[in-house]
């Protein structure tokens, strides 16, 4: 029964933020749920620029709450996603109805599964892929090319999956003698800036604790070009800001919070040792 009026309760608190995404629509963002289906997408399907995440998968696995299996063999970034922005945090999803085919990208299941595996316990690779398409591979079709070769969900798969080929993340870091590790912790600065010198452009860092959790890049709509993003979250200037403000803010009532990703002045990079660190 109570789970009942959970729902019941969920489907409300969707339902009214469904009605205050519709009334904004003509502002070109909609965002009021993570799934498909649960809102009616916003009629502006235009977008300025891509946003490719790759995550750490040993912080997601060190999540309390999370449910990694012990099976986990990922030992380098793998990928989140690949997704058309309109602003920071604002941006169009679920834009048409083609489906996604497992049979479409079965030439690329091994580089699938080796740098875009589900990391979550609650589904299966293939829900993953399908997902990833669905909310945001149906609006990238605008900077694909001409699928005469192949078709657009196996063109924005492959695509995805040459950007992080493309981005040997953790050898950059190993240049700049950043290396995983449960003890060592190093500067954020060191960090973004050892990703500048080698693409060219300041990442977005996000993390969980001190622990990275995911890496953005923002790139031109040619999906080749790598731009600054138009506001960073945990620039090494912003993050050593909101770091001392919280802590001046310490003796007070409502002290500023920190933003939701934010990165601490020194980062790990966690190692998960074996399937009994998995929480």
């Amino acid at each position: 029964m109570e789970d009942c009026k959970t729902l019941k309760l969920l489907f409300l608190s969707l339902a009214l933020l469904c009605a205050s995404c519709a009334a904004v629509s003509g502002s070109g963002c909609c965002q009021c749920t993570r799934n498909c289906g649960q809102c009616t997408p916003c009629e502006n399907e235009e977008y300025n620029y891509f946003l490719f995440v790759v995550q750490w998968p040993a912080t997601f696995c060190l999540k309390p709450g999370s449910c990694c299996d012990g099976s986990l063999t990922a030992s380098n970034f793998t990928i989140h996603g690949l997704w058309p922005e309109k602003s920071k945090n604002c941006y169009p999803y679920c834009c048409g109805t083609e489906p996604f085919r497992p049979s479409e990208v079965s030439g690329l299941l091994p580089e699938l599964k080796t740098y875009w595996p589900s990391l979550a316990c609650h589904g299966t690779d293939d829900s993953f892929h399908a997902h990833e398409w669905i909310k945001h591979g149906t609006c990238s079709l605008a900077s694909l090319p001409d699928p005469g070769t192949g078709t657009p969900v196996r063109e924005y798969f492959q695509r995805t999956l040459q950007l992080r080929k493309s981005l040997p993340l953790l050898s950059i870091l190993e240049q700049a003698e950043i290396y995983p590790s449960n003890t060592a912790s190093y500067p954020l600065t060191k960090l973004t800036h050892a990703i500048k010198t080698a693409v060219g452009t300041f990442p977005d860092v996000q993390c969980t604790g001190a622990n990275i959790n995911e890496v953005h890049f923002c790139l031109a709509k040619d999906l080749k070009t790598f731009i600054d993003c138009p506001t960073t979250l945990s620039t090494p200037e912003e993050s050593q800001h909101w770091m001392k403000d919280l802590s001046r803010r310490r003796h007070r009532k409502k002290p500023h919070p920190v933003p939701h990703g934010a990165c601490p002045a020194q980062v790990k990079l966690p190692v998960l040792h074996s399937s009994s660190d998995v929480q």
